[in-house]
């Protein structure tokens, strides 16, 4: 791709690194990524046809980080530029920076804040729960001012006179919005001023971006799904000649295959004068607050900067309501190109009460003879996002480690823009008649949990850990709660011992949770 600013100045701005799920297609990505660094890239025949080449360059220290593979997790400021759909469920106040010392003289400023729609006046309040809104700036331009020579003069060996100074830059303003469009789905679309000054030479346009975001569970993992299309408009005029703009398609899936593990993304991306793009990125959080982040783009046909080129690295560090993110990503011969990125939350108000944070689960159908676990909580920071911090809490029960039937440890995401209460209340007992009169065994679980109260901000599944007494008769069945009915779980058998049996499970937040063995 290459984006030609004035006589013989060429310029190449990598594309946008978009583009499906790592952990399930790595194998296949492989394969293309062993061939890109035997082969030299071809160059594909529109390249350099658009005009605001400055709108592939991919926007965010953590997205870079990832090799661009941000279409389906777009959950911060930067949603604006990826993906507006993930402007959606803005619960708070952000505003994020990035700044990205470019190669051949290059830089690049980018600056967004987001808020709750209703925060800009675009709806009622009350009228679209959970959409938000943002604004965004994306100024790239010469680090310094170059010196014209345009060879008019030339005698000889003699260098050409200067003739003057020459500059050029690039603006992009946007604005945007998203909101819930059906169950699990997220909606979004941003309009975005575009303009260019290349010495004495001007030109404007105006831009449309598209996109959707699905959130499901599979296998008890929550995944995000997301497509997006950027700069749908008419191009940009120079002298008597309009050159089209970027157009993009992208699409993506992400999500984290162990509860503790990395995060994973895939993307796979099409603009309009490349050839289509993979791209797969890994975020694993490390004592905390520091993330490590890796990805790797190949474009069909090879990378133009060289195998290398697709390679991109980065750091992230949360502090409370900041977070500091860094990316390297290298273009060949081109040199190193640098993301620094920080992002600051607004405070909301306090809670005045801590219990005010907790959701008090309905007490009907109370367990019989129900006792109380004592359950020490831990909790460990996995990201800060627009929405706020996602927190793993675990619970372990005092007697995890010994040989003794019960529950192990019980575990959960959840996100919170404050002080988390990072406790559970959970009892254990016997069901009642009126839920035992239900269950699919005629003799009855072995095991009765009642969850009493959770935090608040719950995402996705809980995870529970016991032990069994061991059994030689029936298969394991675990089941939960559902409107009233007992629904059955996938149950993940263990190592057996000569007295217990280790179980997990993954499962929706219910009220009631029972273990028993099928007869045969």
């Amino acid at each position: 791709m290459r984006n030609i600013f004035l006589k013989g100045i060429t310029l190449r701005p990598g594309g946008s690194c978009d583009g499906f799920f790592a952990a399930l297609c790595l194998s296949f990505a492989l394969q293309p990524l062993f061939f890109c660094l035997l082969s030299a890239a071809r160059i594909h025949p529109d390249a350099g046809s658009a005009s605001a080449a400055f709108l592939k360059i991919g926007q965010g220290a953590r997205a870079t980080a990832l090799a661009g593979a941000y279409t389906a997790i777009s959950d911060d400021a930067y949603a604006l530029y990826w993906n507006p759909a993930g402007l959606s469920d803005a619960a708070g106040r952000n505003l994020a920076f990035t700044h990205n010392d470019y190669f051949a003289g290059l830089s690049q400023e980018f600056a967004a804040y987001t808020a709750p729609a209703s925060s800009f006046g675009l709806f009622r309040p009350g009228a679209f729960k959970g959409a938000g809104a943002g604004i965004s700036l994306n100024y790239l331009y010469t680090g310094k001012v170059l010196e014209r020579r345009s060879g008019s003069y030339e005698a000889g060996n003699d260098a050409s006179p200067v003739e003057g100074k020459f500059g050029a830059a690039d603006l992009a303003i946007t604005a945007g919005a998203g909101f819930p469009c059906g169950t699990g789905l997220r909606c979004g679309a941003s309009l975005k001023a575009i303009s260019q000054v290349i010495d004495d030479r001007s030109g404007a346009s105006a831009a449309l971006d598209l996109g959707a975001i699905y959130s499901f569970n599979w296998l008890g993992r929550r995944l995000t799904a997301g497509a997006a299309v950027r700069n749908i408009g008419p191009g940009i005029k120079f002298s008597s000649r309009r050159y089209g703009l970027p157009f993009t398609a992208a699409a993506g899936l992400s999500g984290r295959p162990w509860r503790e593990g990395p995060l994973l993304s895939l993307d796979v991306s099409k603009p309009s004068d490349n050839y289509a793009s993979i791209a797969l990125g890994a975020e694993y959080p490390l004592g905390g607050r520091l993330l490590l982040r890796g990805g790797y783009r190949y474009r069909h046909y090879g990378n133009e900067s060289g195998g290398a080129s697709g390679l991109a690295l980065g750091l992230g560090f949360l502090s409370g309501r900041f977070s500091f993110d860094y990316a390297l990503a290298p273009f060949g011969d081109l040199g190193n190109t640098h993301r620094l990125s920080a992002a600051m939350r607004f405070l909301e108000p306090a809670v005045s009460k801590k219990r005010a944070a907790v959701i008090a689960l309905p007490s009907v159908d109370a367990v019989k003879g129900g006792e109380l676990l004592a359950l020490r909580f831990e909790q460990k920071p996995q990201a800060i996002t627009r929405k706020g911090m996602s927190l793993l809490v675990r619970g372990t029960a005092a007697s995890a480690a010994d040989d003794v039937p019960g529950l192990m440890s019980v575990s959960f995401m959840v996100l919170t823009r404050g002080q988390a209460v990072a406790d559970a209340e959970v009892s254990a007992g016997q069901l009642p008649e009126k839920l035992l009169a239900k269950f699919p065994f005629l003799a009855g679980p072995d095991a009765v949990w009642q969850l009493l109260s959770v935090p608040r901000g719950i995402d996705g599944e809980l995870r529970l850990e016991f032990k069994s007494a061991a059994r030689s008769a029936g298969e394991p069945g675990f089941y939960y709660l559902s409107a009233g009915d007992w629904k059955e779980a996938v149950v993940e058998a263990g190592a057996c011992g000569e007295k217990v049996c280790a179980y997990s499970v993954s499962v929706p937040l219910s009220t009631h949770y029972a273990f028993g063995h099928k007869s045969r």
